[in-house]
């Protein structure tokens, strides 16, 4: 777009353009602005005496036309009028387009998609450091390939056309980089699909024809800035609607790209002989190393879990620190956290009752596992730091290796852990991670009965309800001492708490002491009254366990002095010990 001519009398002062056989007078000023805005062709030529004499000499060959033509937005509309193979948009389309034949043909494997896909829990809890680069070479289907591919092309050759060969890495590369960094820090969807290229370049060239403006020549205006932007306007709208893309990574691709055309000092903006390809191969190099380093930084476990949550969940007796973006479900009764909904391997929290007071063993684990998991499994051994008060259990699937971490109390038992793919040492590493923050705590069940039992300690069902739980979560001591502090009231709840002190010797002889004891007993057998008599039975049981065979003999004399009627059951249970 040439200025317009200049109004005066004397057109013979003007130096004079000739572009395409038409000549045009125009100011020294509009002159060289025209060429520095591109709106002048760099192939012009100009007669101008002062200058020139009576010829016609090309632009650049002018002395005083030299830094006008060295202008960096006069390359870069020389640049665009030129014809030149899209070198770079060539390759990457091939390279792209290859990749996605083999994944159609099958020889990248089956479960190519989810070794490629680009996310937080396959990249950094998964240890899958290779996702950023693969996930932009494979796709879900053909159709999400051909789409990508084509308006690959099209966004690269437009940012060639304009930028040069080496801007169309540079856009890619730091697209790359950001939408990586926005997914890994702030996304959970997994990513698979040149988009965040894509959408890099589409930024670049939007962002180019805002950078230029009215520079641009006419007949490419609608091809950059607003006139590519509305073109793009209902792939932006499906993208933004869809539930199956990440439009996370998607802004941080625009970001980068967006940057690129906004700000970058491309080859185009430069005469040839001062290009520096190697200072863009730097610059592209740079930014795989930066995602390099994010990945080497984000791949412990400390820093990829932040956000972490701390769920308190008092139904089940521990308290759980997990990252923030993990999702909580329900696998086979038990509560889980998984990376993404559909994932096969989780992190688990959960409490359980048991049939007995026993400690739990392996095989009880190991048959647990089976009958959820219903294939083979086997007992393997791992090196792990020990947690006080936890036991650890480890097992192995074809293709599964569960670390299960437990913590006892009585008949009550706390389960946490992970299922992770064998010979996954990232995801091993979190599960560590993850275990070493786990924490028990007083389970809802007992602190409600604890609560109610300080709130009415006067009433002894409270008591005994209180205690009967305690014994449930092997706390024996405690259930004694509180049937110990009714045994001094006046009322039938004395004789109760008594019989139940005695039931816990019986049912727990190695807790409690004969020594501790003896004199307690004596002073029980001399006090018994006949209405009492599973009192006396259960006291004389346990005199026997302990061999004390002339305490039993001196409390049989009392109570069958006392009683009418010979209790012979009670007469054998005492020869018992005799013998």
């Amino acid at each position: 777009m040439l200025p317009r001519t200049p109004r005066r009398k004397n057109k013979g002062q003007f130096p004079v353009v000739c572009y395409q056989s038409q000549k045009t007078p125009i100011s020294e000023y509009d002159l060289d602005i025209g060429i520095r805005r591109g709106w002048i062709p760099l192939d012009a030529i100009v007669q101008f005496e002062p200058w020139t004499g009576q010829e016609f000499l090309p632009v650049c060959q002018i002395e005083a036309l030299k830094g006008a033509c060295q202008a960096p937005y006069a390359l870069v509309i020389d640049h665009l009028r030129q014809e030149v193979l899209p070198w770079a948009s060539g390759i990457l389309f091939f390279i792209v387009l290859i990749a996605g034949v083999l994944q159609i043909r099958g020889w990248l494997g089956d479960d190519i998609i989810l070794q490629a896909a680009l996310g937080w829990s396959n990249t950094l809890v998964s240890g899958k450091w290779w996702t950023p680069w693969l996930s932009q070479l494979v796709h879900r289907d053909l159709f999400h390939l051909i789409g990508n591919v084509l308006i690959l092309f099209y966004c690269a050759f437009r940012v060639e056309r304009a930028f040069g060969f080496w801007s169309v890495w540079v856009s890619a590369s730091l697209a790359l980089l950001l939408g990586t960094l926005v997914l890994l820090l702030f996304g959970e969807a997994l990513v698979v699909g040149s988009s965040i290229i894509v959408f890099g370049l589409w930024a670049c060239q939007v962002a180019i024809g805002f950078r230029l403006a009215e520079i641009l020549p006419r007949q490419l205006r609608g091809l950059y800035g607003w006139g590519n932007f509305l073109l793009f306007v209902p792939l932006l709208m499906i993208n933004i609607m869809s539930k199956d893309v990440s439009n996370l990574a998607h802004v941080g691709g625009i970001i980068g790209g967006a940057l690129v055309g906004f700000l970058y000092t491309s080859e185009s903006m430069v005469i040839r002989k001062e290009r520096r390809p190697w200072k863009a191969m730097v610059e592209v190099l740079s930014c795989h190393l930066a995602i390099g380093g994010l990945l080497w930084f984000g791949l412990r476990p400390s820093v990829a879990s932040v956000p972490e949550v701390l769920l308190d969940r008092k139904e089940a007796g521990v308290i759980v620190t997990v990252p923030e973006r993990m999702i909580i479900d329900n696998w086979r009764t038990m509560t889980v956290w998984k990376s993404f909904q559909t994932e096969e391997y989780f992190f688990y929290a959960d409490s359980f009752w048991l049939s007995g007071i026993q400690e739990v063993s392996t095989e009880d684990i190991k048959e647990w596992w089976f009958d959820k998991l219903r294939t083979e499994i086997e007992e393997i051994e791992l090196s792990v730091e020990p947690k006080e008060g936890w036991q650890d259990f480890f097992f192995q699937t074809k293709d599964k290796t569960i670390w299960e971490r437990v913590h006892q109390e009585g008949k009550y038992l706390i389960r946490t852990g992970c299922t992770f793919q064998n010979d996954d040492q990232s995801r091993f590493q979190f599960c560590q991670y993850w275990l070493q923050k786990v924490q028990h705590q007083e389970p809802q069940e007992l602190r409600q009965a604890r609560e109610r039992y300080e709130r009415f300690s006067q009433t002894p069902n409270e008591a005994f309800s209180y205690a009967s739980l305690l014994i449930e979560f092997g706390n024996i001591e405690k259930a004694d001492e509180i049937y110990q502090s009714i045994a001094y009231r006046n009322d039938k709840f004395r004789w109760q708490s008594l019989y139940e002190r005695v039931l816990l010797r019986l049912s727990y002889p190695n807790i409690f002491s004969w020594e501790d004891d003896r004199t307690w007993m004596d002073t029980l057998f001399a006090k018994i009254p006949i209405s009492q008599q599973r009192l006396f039975e259960a006291a004389v049981r346990y005199a026997n366990n302990q061999q004390q065979c002339k305490l039993v003999q001196r409390a049989w004399d009392r109570w069958s002095g006392l009683i009418s009627v010979q209790d012979q059951s009670m007469y054998n249970l005492v020869k018992q010990c005799q013998e």
